[in-house]
């Protein structure tokens, strides 16, 4: 179905795009769609919405002789392709600097919880980490989502993964490419609907596998633009592949609407 993009949506673009080099202009991992932690999440960025994020991954106050280590800076774009009632969709990439081969691309397509009847689950489907071939960065990752909310508790997604066989390695050099996804995500509403947690794990013994759990503050509370800072720490299944834990700092900013 043809989508009719008004001026007014041009002109919140060219906007943000301007509001976007500004902030990037100041600053000195992974290629995911919308995601918890570190994991895609069941969500999807909203219609004609631009989703702009801002991830460091780092060990903190650790000598590289000590295990100390870093990923490049990740400043990822996602746009909001497609939503309705039931449905929604959403292409995005990834700039990771400083690196050769910069670019990386992600896709999700959602059915919403509840969209077929009262008590279904939502449910994700998505590819990410699509990257070149020659930098060795085509780990492509497909994976689905179920999740459902379960108030108060708070909400659950579970579902598998599989990767490039000649990426998903051990520390052994041996194929570790499929496994399971797990989040569990909470607005504390109690306290105050700004504060909201996430915990997630990604299994295998690659160089993605962990358990991650993050805290976020959103200075702007949807619908509305919004802008929010996410703090994890990220524990690795496999440190011998991954190397020492770390701590992820994360920017997210949406316009549109």
């Amino acid at each position: 179905m043809e989508q009719t993009i008004s001026y007014g949506f041009c002109s919140r673009l060219v906007h943000a795009a301007a509001a976007m080099s500004f902030l990037l202009s100041g600053s000195s991992s992974l290629a995911t769609p919308s995601s918890q932690v570190t994991i895609p999440s069941p969500d999807v960025t909203p219609q004609f919405f631009l989703h702009v994020d801002v991830d460091n991954t780092t060990t903190i106050m650790k000598k590289q002789s000590d295990g100390g280590h870093s990923n490049p800076v990740d400043i990822g774009l996602t746009f909001g392709i497609f939503e309705n009632y039931m449905f929604g969709m959403e292409a995005g990439l990834d700039l990771r600097e400083q690196t050769d081969y910069p670019l990386a691309y992600n896709f999700k397509v959602v059915l919403k919880e509840g969209a077929i009847a009262r008590h279904t689950p939502g449910v994700a489907f998505g590819v990410y980490e699509m990257g070149d071939s020659q930098a060795k960065a085509d780990i492509n990752i497909t994976y689905g989502l179920v999740s459902k909310s379960l108030p108060p508790v708070g909400r659950v997604a579970a579902g598998l993964y599989i990767g490039s066989s000649n990426r998903l390695l051990d520390d052994q050099g041996k194929e570790d490419s499929a496994g399971f996804l797990f989040s569990f995500d909470r607005t504390l509403a109690e306290l105050d609907e700004r504060l909201w947690v996430a915990v997630d794990y990604m299994s295998g013994a690659h160089h993605l596998g962990a358990l991650s759990l993050g805290v976020a503050w959103r200075f702007v509370v949807p619908p509305r633009p919004a802008v929010s800072v996410l703090v994890g720490y990220n524990i690795y299944n496999n440190p011998d592949k991954a190397g020492d834990n770390t701590f992820t700092i994360r920017f997210d900013m949406d316009f549109g609407g």
